[in-house]
């Protein structure tokens, strides 16, 4: 077994000011809807199936596996279509190609927790990850949350780096035990 470090952090959503989401040229943001769970779910696995999170969380190493997610998360009622979305990347020749995912759900009145951020890498680099969190987070204000809260992988550097930067303070340290998978060649 290997054990990974990862990090609660929070955002107060009262006091901490938020900036605007802002999408790079080409780019444009996609609400929730229903009929485009399996498109979450294919930018999801496109996002993470080549990260450490794929070895923290298996489901996020392949497509059916993301798409269980998206189902169980849809499915729960505390479920957030406001704080959920997908962005889109403007092409001449293919139309739209989603490249971004997040999504929200509000465990309690107070509380809104960030699911998966993912951004396919060859749109990386670009603020689309940070333009989902905040787009995220102006939907648990109109869900009346006065808390964001989100989970990452502590050797995601670049990650810990955003939230750090948006405001996010670290309020817990855990460790999930996962699969070595050099033990499974063996």
């Amino acid at each position: 077994m290997q054990y990974y470090k990862r990090y609660r952090m929070e955002l107060d959503l009262v006091q901490q000011p938020i900036e605007s989401p802002v999408l790079p040229e080409n780019y444009l943001w996609l609400p929730w809807q229903a009929d485009r769970l399996e498109v979450h779910a294919s930018v999801k696995s496109q996002s993470f199936r080549h990260e450490v999170d794929s070895h923290v969380f298996p489901c996020l190493a392949d497509y059916y596996g993301c798409l269980r997610l998206m189902q169980e998360i849809a499915l729960q009622r505390t479920f957030c279509p406001q704080a959920t979305w997908l962005v889109g990347c403007q092409s001449a020749d293919h139309g739209i190609i989603e490249c971004g995912t997040i999504q929200g759900i509000c465990p309690s009145d107070y509380l809104g927790s960030i699911q998966n951020v993912g951004v396919i890498p060859g749109h990386r680099r670009l603020g689309i990850g940070k333009a989902l969190v905040l787009k995220s987070i102006e939907g648990f204000r109109a869900a009346g949350r006065k808390r964001a809260t989100l989970e990452v992988t502590a050797t995601n550097f670049s990650a810990v780096e955003l939230y750090r930067s948006l405001g996010f303070c670290i309020t817990r340290t855990m460790y999930r035990e996962a699969v070595d998978d050099s033990l499974l060649s063996t």
